[in-house]
């Protein structure tokens, strides 16, 4: 594989998991906040999730922002590489719609097999609709970054 690929497939992770990272934070964050349990709340419940009481106050909200942000990453290095054949070959909307439908799948997933056996009280913190939305946002706005036009990954 060219360095130039690899480099540009690095870049798109990079950015498509900061993009759909970030939409999922304006989400939850936006909901708390008029949901009146504060913005920060959910990304301490984050890392309560993930260390169990390990961190408190700020360290745990900042622990819990670096959790979601590397699991951003992740998810965007497993879409990545699919990417540009789905563009190539059903076009644009395609990428959008195609990490969308992946986001929901990571979402049933963590909210009806793995948090509840994991993390229950992580379950709790938002209503299901607010965290599937959070995660569609993720999927649209992550498909949104991969086909813009200085972000295409040839493949």
């Amino acid at each position: 594989m060219d360095e130039r690929v690899i480099d540009e497939r690095w870049g798109a992770v990079l950015w498509g998991g900061l993009a759909g990272g970030a939409a999922e934070v304006v989400v939850i964050g936006l909901a708390a906040v008029l949901a009146g349990i504060g913005g920060w709340f959910v990304a301490a419940g984050v890392s309560d999730a993930t260390f169990g009481s390990l961190f408190n106050g700020g360290n745990a909200v900042a622990v819990g922002m670096i959790v979601h942000f590397a699991l951003s990453f992740l998810i965007a290095a497993c879409f990545v590489p699919f990417a540009a054949r789905i563009q190539r070959r059903f076009g644009t909307a395609a990428v959008v719609a195609a990490s969308a439908t992946a986001l929901s799948g990571v979402w049933a997933m963590n909210f009806f097999v793995v948090l509840p056996r994991v993390a229950p009280e992580f379950v709790a913190i938002v209503p299901l609709y607010v965290s599937f939305l959070s995660k569609l946002s993720f999927g649209v706005m992550m498909g949104l970054a991969l086909v813009s036009s200085s972000r295409r990954v040839e493949a």
